[in-house]
């Protein structure tokens, strides 16, 4: 065997011997590290089930990593979140400061956390949770020289979350997590936020519907049906909902279908069928879109701003039908309309009342002024005229106020209405023609002052008109409103 090989071997020999050594003190430092946290967790001297002595109260401090937050269930009123919570306190039990050794801090996992105390600490208001345990169990314990101990965990959880749906969809919503002491009591554990540390967003928020705006951390206490006082952290995640959605597939159709509604307004009231069938589809349409978006809105006791608006969007649509209604009714008269003030109230009412009220009515506000010119005369002029001539002049007194009332109507408010008018003045009677002419000079002379007294005119539309009035009064009426209606809707749920 030649030199070189001798030489190559005995470096393999030495490079084996060296390795064994490191991994025989390897070994030896690891089972001084169990060796040395079995020593101080020893059941004959260390209790796990009973709390470490304290000089007073025993604060834990508590820190949360949100690893993830989110899949908020409108509906169930729930949301998922990933947490890992770190719990620290001191057990001078757990102190190794008196040991030979060189270690600083002893660290395990689930095995070290089943060996030691730790506080019962539960989320209040879970649906459900549970440790994460994939590959294994996620915790994680630090013990140091002086007793201090870190205990970390990771859990998954599914909470309850109070929802104010009041604005829905642009409601903003506080979900909590509460953290409380389960066994022991306020004046035995108090939990306290671990300062400087107490939150830390660092994970991925898959939130569909929610934006994060923000967080607040609260002390608080729960005092139990025992009487007794617990103390609770609470972690409250401010979130406002992403309302895009709701506009491109609700409100914009919403209105849209409102403004379709508004289009029989043109149309003919003679065209029955189309603006019957217009108005009822609109309708339809309406409520079949309400339906597809049932499934998506949450079911609650409370009115919502969505119902809201579905109900002022229907009702436009409900009271486009009931204004045809009106006007097919009026359209299909055959005794003129008689008003005394040419407005769109006055029109309607007119045309939903019974002509015979309608004619007593016209018939007692035109007889005031004839029984006032009665009361001029005098009783000489009376007593010297005869029982025909007095019925004579009652009657002639009667007309002229009659043809007073009648001609001074306002014939520019409608082109048809001078045409009624020539009509009425060129059938009357010829031979009171000149008598006519100079009482309408008068009536129009003096602002239709008879007597010391204002008359009021009487207008006359043909039912005709008075659908087409009803109809152009609609045409501003509906848009102007629902404008007015929607400022309203909408500085309620923005602010």
């Amino acid at each position: 065997m030649s030199t070189l090989s001798i030489f190559v071997l005995i470096l393999f020999c030495l490079n084996y011997f060296v390795e064994s050594q490191n991994s025989t003190y390897a070994k030896i430092e690891k089972l001084s590290r169990l060796q040395l946290f079995d020593e101080i967790t020893n059941a004959n001297i260390y209790k796990k089930d009973n709390p470490p002595e304290s000089d007073g109260t025993l604060e834990v401090e508590v820190s949360i990593i949100v690893n993830a937050f989110g899949n908020i269930k409108t509906r169930d009123t729930k949301f998922q979140s990933q947490l890992t919570i770190q719990q620290s306190w001191k057990d001078k039990r757990l102190s190794f400061v008196d040991f030979a050794t060189d270690l600083v801090m002893l660290k395990g996992e689930e095995d070290f956390a089943n060996k030691i105390w730790r506080p019962s600490i539960i989320v209040t208001n879970e649906a459900s949770s549970s440790v994460i345990t994939v590959p294994q169990s996620n915790s994680l314990v630090k013990v140091y020289q002086d007793g201090t101990v870190i205990y970390s965990y990771r859990i998954r959880s599914e909470t309850y979350c109070s929802l104010y749906l009041l604005k829905y969809p642009f409601d903003r919503q506080q979900c909590n997590v509460f953290l409380e002491s389960w066994s022991l009591p306020k004046d035995k554990l108090l939990l306290k936020w671990k300062e400087g540390e107490e939150v830390d967003f660092v994970g991925r928020f898959p939130i569909q519907e929610f934006s994060k705006t923000g967080h607040t951390i609260k002390t608080l206490n729960n005092t139990r049906l025992d009487g007794q006082t617990y103390s609770m952290l609470s972690l409250e995640v401010h979130l406002a909902r992403e309302y895009g959605f709701f506009i491109i597939d609700w409100y914009i159709p919403s209105i849209i279908l409102v403004f379709m509604s508004w289009v029989s307004f043109w149309i003919d009231p003679s065209s029955v069928p189309a603006r019957v069938n217009f108005g009822i589809g609109t309708v339809f349409t309406y409520v079949v879109l309400r339906r597809l978006m049932a499934n998506l809105v949450p079911r609650t006791g409370v009115a919502k701003a969505l119902d809201s608006y579905s109900l002022i969007c229907l009702i436009y649509m409900f009271s486009t039908l009931i204004e045809y209604a009106i006007v097919n009714t009026v359209w299909r008269r055959t005794k003129e309309l008689e008003i005394r003030k040419l407005s769109a109230k006055n029109v309607l009412k007119s045309a939903m009342s019974h002509p015979s009220s309608r004619r007593q009515s016209l018939s007692l506000g035109m007889s005031t002024s004839s029984v006032f010119d009665l009361n001029q005369l005098s009783m000489d002029s009376l007593n010297e005229t005869g029982p025909r001539q007095r019925a004579g002049a009652l009657a002639n007194d009667s007309q002229h106020h009659m043809s007073t009332s009648t001609l001074t109507t306002s014939c520019n408010s409608f082109p048809d209405l001078q045409e009624e008018e020539g009509r009425r003045n060129s059938t009357s009677n010829p031979s009171s023609s000149g008598e006519g002419a100079a009482a309408r000079g008068s009536a129009f002379s003096s602002s239709n002052m008879v007597n010391g007294n204002l008359e009021k005119p009487v207008y006359y539309l043909k039912p005709h008109q008075a659908g087409k009035y009803i109809d152009r009064r609609a045409r501003i009426l509906f848009p102007v409103s629902f404008l007015i209606v929607n400022a309203i809707y909408w500085t309620w749920v923005v602010l």
